[in-house]
Parts: C-alpha cells; structure tokens; sequence
C-alpha cells in the first residue's frame, strides 16, 4: 500500500475529529411545514421558501448583501468572465448563518424553549449569532476539548441568549449529549444541513448572483445578464441544495456545480448508487465539507436535478492551497480549504472546457474560518499545487560533482535562467549523492501552467540524463512533499529498517500518548530479537490529524512482534501504513546497499 493524502483517513479514524465526519446527522423530525410552504401534490415548495428566507434575512441590518466581486486576474487567465460571490464576508465568516437564521426565524420566541446543536465550526456561530438576533436561546455542545478560540468566538456571538456546554472527548459524544439534552428539555435541533429552512436560507445565495448579475450587464462590466454556471462546495448538501433548486425552478440558464475533496464524495457516491449511502473515507483539510452522509432533503434535490457529471470530487489538497492563494491574491483575504472548493473546481470546469469570452461564472466563497497553525502548509504547498513550481531529486555517484548539478539545474535550454527555490543536498556514504529541488515554472507564453510543469520537469530531467545525473520528479509524491523533503541527509547504516507512516487525531496529548506507546519498541522480545526506533518525523500542520513518521529496525525473528506491535498501535487508533518499498524512501532515507 502506497503512501496516501495526508488529510484522506477512514471514517472509523476520523471519529470525532469534525461535526459531521463522525456520525450521521440527527434524526430530528421539527415541525411541519405549513400548507402555503408546501405544492399541490404535497412537496416542498422550495421557491416560495427561498423567496420568503430572502425577505427575511433582507430585513436584518446586521446581515448585509455580500458583494459579487469581479475577479480581474483569474479572468484574464483564463479569458473569461470569473466573479467571486464573498460569503466569508458574513457576519460569522461563513454562509451558515444564511440557513440557521432562517431556519430559527420560524420559531415563536414567546413559546419556543430554545434550540440545540452539536458543532463547533461554522454551523455553531450561525446559530448562536441567530440566537443573539433573535433572543432565543441556544445550547451549544462541543467537545471538552475545543479550542478555547472557538469557544469564546461562538460565546462572543451569542451573549447572553448562548450556553456552551463542553461534553465529551470528540463529536460522538458532544452529539450523543446533545440530543439528551434536547430530548430531555423539549427544545428544538437546528441541523446544520438537513432540514427545508436550512436549505432555503442558503438558496437565497443564488437567489443574490443571478440579481447580482444583471446588475453587472447594466453597469457595463459583462456583456451577458446571466451567469452560465454558479460553482459551490458540497458536505452534507445544504448550499449546492439550495443553489440547485432555485436555478431549476426559476429555469435559469445558470447550470450548478458541486465540489468536493479528494475523498469527500458522499454527494457523489449517493447520487451514483441512486440513494443515501455513507462513505468508508473524508477529506479532512477542508474539514467544513468531511460529511460522511449527507442529507436525506439535501440528496432528494441533487438527484431530481443533478449528474455526475456535475460534480468535482477530484480536488487534491494542494490544488486547494493554490486556490487559497488565488483568493488570496484577488482579495487579500484568506478562504478556509473548505470555502475555496468551489473556485478549485471552477478552475478545472474551464481548463476541460476553455470558455468563451463573454462567458460568466461565479465561484462561491463559501467561509474563512482558517485556523492560523494551517497558513504555513498552505503556503508551502500553494505553488506546486498552482503548477507554477516542480520538485524533483536528482541522483550522482560523485558528490563532488554537486557544484556542477546546480550550475545545470539553473539554466534552461537557450541560456534560459531557470529560478531555483529550494534546494536540498546531503552526502552520503560511500561515494553516491542525492539531492532535492523545487524551481518556479516558467510561464511565460504559457496556456496551461499543468503541461508547463510537466513538460518542464521533463526537461530538467533530461538536461540531467545528458550530463550523467538521474533526476526523478516527487511532484505528486506525497511522503516526498509532506516528509523526505525536510530530513534529507538522515541515511543511517541502518539494517532491517521498516519505515511506517501513522495518522491519527490531533488532540491534547495525543502525540505524547502515541510516543508513550513507541516505548514499548526499544526492548529485547521473548523471541530473543530486537525491535528498535530508528527514525522518528513529525511536523505540525495546523489540521485535525497527526502525520508521524516513523522508522524501526526489525530483525527477521522480530517479524511476528512488528506485525503485532502494528495491530496493537491500530486497535489503538494509530493506523499504520508500512512505506519503506517507497522510491524516495530507498533514495534518501534506507541504508546504503
């Protein structure tokens, strides 16, 4: 088994580590919908809700239009007409608080008790900003152990009229708790997707664009009065939902994309198998979409309107850093991995099908709710995720020659400079030589930066090929990018090492539980062998998961008592994946044959 995405864990691993990763959502059943909310044959009239949520949420002053900014930049990229629709502009950096201000807005506050949810991202300060507008009371259940950041942050939102109530190690048991809770004082669950208000109230963001638009044909900035395609990120349905259903009813020209993570594809797994079905995987950097199943209202829209065709479930973790940058460099504002999926695929939608220039589409930013520690990785990864930078090795049998290597590596063809940005070179013993480097790529008269990366490593590659050097492109290998690249140097005359790569949550004390475990390893087995730490890696990067590499020295005898240790270390919650047949392990890092 290869090593695999950094943020891609089993749900199983996952438990707990977001609001709707880890069970599915609440069967709560509220209060019905009123005769003039519902058609003839007794569905939801979704249009009439959407119309009525965009009244509702117009009347409140403390809840502007967010703007439809015009992307000047990524237009000219890619000869279109590129607009961003701002909702980490909101009152709490989110669209959120679109779905659970409507949705709370139907309660009677002189005879409503409360309301109560399980979250502490996004969801919880829509509902406890709602509370404080509204003057009804919330209880909001999150794990003891939230940051205090977010804690204060939904306290902060709420007043007076929110209870924070720390419940539990993980989301399982907030939400266990939580609907004891509400079971308990009769009070009403505001879903943080699933439910025909919630829906409405992120429709009315459609509702908001194709207005938006023609005002856009009138002030002269576009030449057409509608958008051709809105795109917006999917987690358990409720925004791409709402956006869905008013673009159908009203028959719009606009067409509606999803998008989701790598491994996020519970939208597309369900509309695949023709019903709800939960997935075995989620995608946890952006975490505001790790929903293993999504809603039964949310999927029932989907599937009335939509393909699979129509949904981006390819997105890796660094085409989202690249668009974070994008964002970054329109707005001066930084989205959540999460609220840049939308733009991510818009960006894919348009190099499949090159637009024309007089075509629209609109991205929607869908949050900003970064976590600071997660800005480094972020930069990091946002070029080779942009394709404008490709990272290689290269391998020589004389270190001395390594003078030479880099002379090579910064000159393309026809005396072309070539810019270098990190370069990496260690000797090893005896004789041969490796060394790592990124260098920006040239884009100069350049259509698509993909084929510009590609093509140019190619072209690295063979400068080196003809001067004697092997070069490797690690520009899609992630032990590479996320490990070997800052412990070049660390080969050791080590025998019998096994190198294992292990992801489980990032909590208090979770690193120093797992460290605690490991000291089971330096000891002598009944077997008379020996298993021995040899290489140990962490590097912290501000996400929900813990990313450890590890090395161990196993004798042959010791085989039975690593497999054993494995399994015990999973049964744990360390899942472990052996990686040591990996290329670059064998390069850098393995002992030298």
């Amino acid at each position: 088994m290869l090593y695999e995405a950094p943020f891609t864990v089993p749900v199983a691993a996952a438990a707990g580590l977001v609001e709707y990763a880890s069970s599915a959502p609440f069967p709560f059943q509220n209060s019905p919908l009123p005769p003039e909310a519902l058609l003839a044959n007794g569905e939801t009239d979704y249009l009439t809700l959407i119309n009525e949520a965009a009244g509702i949420l117009g009347q409140i002053k403390s809840l502007p239009l967010t703007p439809l900014f015009y992307a000047p930049v990524l237009s000219k990229r890619y000869n279109c007409n590129v607009f961003l629709k701002r909702e980490d502009l909101q009152q709490v950096f989110s669209f959120k608080i679109r779905g659970a201000f409507n949705c709370m807005s139907h309660l009677d506050p002189t005879v409503t008790k409360g309301v109560v949810t399980a979250s502490a991202g996004n969801h919880a300060q829509g509902v406890a900003y709602s509370s404080s507008q509204l003057h009804i009371k919330s209880t909001i259940f999150m794990p003891v152990n939230t940051p205090e950041i977010k804690v204060s942050s939904v306290e902060r939102l709420g007043g007076e009229w929110v209870t924070v109530k720390l419940e539990g190690d993980d989301f399982d048991a907030a939400k266990k708790a939580a609907e004891a809770y509400a079971k308990q004082e009769n009070l009403t669950f505001v879903p943080p997707f699933d439910n025909d208000y919630v829906i409405a109230g992120q429709g009315t963001i459609a509702l908001e664009i194709i207005q938006q638009i023609k005002q856009a044909k009138q002030n002269g900035i576009i030449s057409q009065d509608h958008a051709d395609a809105i795109f917006a990120p999917i987690g358990g349905g409720g925004l791409i939902s709402g956006i869905t259903a008013y673009t159908k009813l009203t028959q719009s020209p606009t067409k509606p994309y999803g998008a989701g993570g790598l491994a996020s594809r519970s939208m597309y797994e369900s509309l695949k198998a023709g019903q709800v079905v939960e997935v075995p995987t989620v995608d946890l950097f952006p975490d505001g979409t790790a929903v293993k199943r999504v809603g039964d209202l949310t999927f029932a829209i989907c599937k009335k309107y939509l393909t699979l065709a129509d949904i981006y479930n390819d997105i890796t973790t660094d085409d989202l850093c690249a668009t974070i940058q994008d964002i970054f460099d329109e707005t001066r504002s930084i989205a959540e991995p999460s609220g840049a999926l939308g733009l991510a695929a818009l960006k894919q939608h348009l190099l499949k099908s090159p637009p024309r220039p007089d075509q629209v589409f609109v991205a929607v930013i869908s949050g900003a709710n970064m976590d600071f520690e997660m800005l480094r990785f972020v930069s990091e990864r946002a070029e080779l995720g942009a394709k404008r930078e490709a990272f290689l090795s290269v391998k020589f049998d004389d270190p001395l020659k390594f003078p030479e290597i880099i002379k090579l590596v910064q000159t393309r063809p026809g005396n072309k400079p070539r810019n270098i940005t990190e370069l990496v070179f260690r000797r090893n013993d005896p004789g041969a030589g490796h060394a790592v480097f990124s260098f920006n790529v040239d884009l100069a008269g350049v259509a698509q930066t993909q084929s510009a990366q590609e093509d140019q490593t190619k072209e690295v590659i063979e400068q080196l090929k003809a001067s004697g050097f092997v070069g490797q492109s690690l520009n899609t290998n992630l032990l590479a990018l996320d490990h070997v690249r800052y412990m070049v140097g660390g080969r050791a005359g080590v025998d019998d090492e096994r190198l294992v790569s292990f992801t489980f949550p990032e909590r208090p004390g979770s690193l120093q539980a797992f460290l605690g475990e490991l000291e089971k390893v330096n000891v002598t087995l009944p077997s008379n062998g020996l298993l021995s730490l040899s290489l140990f890696h962490y590097r912290f990067h501000g996400g929900d998961l813990v990313h450890v590499l590890v090395g161990i020295q196993v004798p042959a005898a010791s085989e039975p008592e690593f497999l054993k240790l494995l399994n015990g270390l999973k049964a744990l919650g360390y899942i472990g994946v052996i990686v040591t047949s990996e290329q670059v392990y064998t390069d850098f890092l393995a002992k030298t044959q």
